[in-house]
């Protein structure tokens, strides 16, 4: 069995858990807007083939929006940027996943702009992952946590570091 660390960021109030404690209880509701916090969740991956993200979902399945958030958490380790919510280490057999999986899923709108980003990346070209970030991040909706700049080899090392 392969194990595989997925390091991820909870907003509280993001996922229905959270959003119920909000409303039942005053306090977390208070503490909503405060800074997310880090979870270094291990997860089992059984399958040849299976989505290294460690997630159940098929290739078959996957949405726009999950491109979108898997791009994101992977850019993370390369740029600057304030605040950095999600992560995923940016790893070829991710990268390469995903480059095959948007010949199999279906109703992909953002298409051709994820496979020229995610060949970029499998070329091992970062040089515009500051531009890359931001280009989901809007697709997401993003409001904090611009990409700045790309981040130097010592940066992106001490980001991993911390998050793993």
């Amino acid at each position: 069995m392969k194990k595989v660390l997925l390091t991820t960021v909870l907003i509280a109030g993001t996922l229905l858990v959270g959003c119920q404690s909000l409303q039942e209880d005053p306090e977390a509701a208070e503490n909503y807007n405060e800074s997310p916090e880090k979870e270094v969740v291990e997860i089992s991956v059984d399958k040849e083939g299976s989505n290294p993200f460690g997630y159940d979902i098929t290739q078959e399945a996957l949405t726009d929006y999950d491109f979108q958030s898997y791009i994101h958490g992977m850019s993370h380790q390369k740029v600057e940027a304030e605040d950095k919510w999600t992560f995923y280490e940016l790893k070829p057999e991710r990268v390469e996943w995903l480059l095959g999986t948007l010949d199999k899923a279906e109703g992909i709108e953002n298409k051709s702009e994820y496979k020229r980003i995610l060949n970029k990346w499998s070329q091992g070209d970062f040089s515009t992952a500051d531009e890359d970030h931001n280009k989901v991040w809007n697709m997401l909706g993003g409001t904090v946590g611009r990409a700045t700049g790309i981040s130097s080899k010592e940066e992106e090392q001490a980001y991993l570091d911390n998050a793993n």
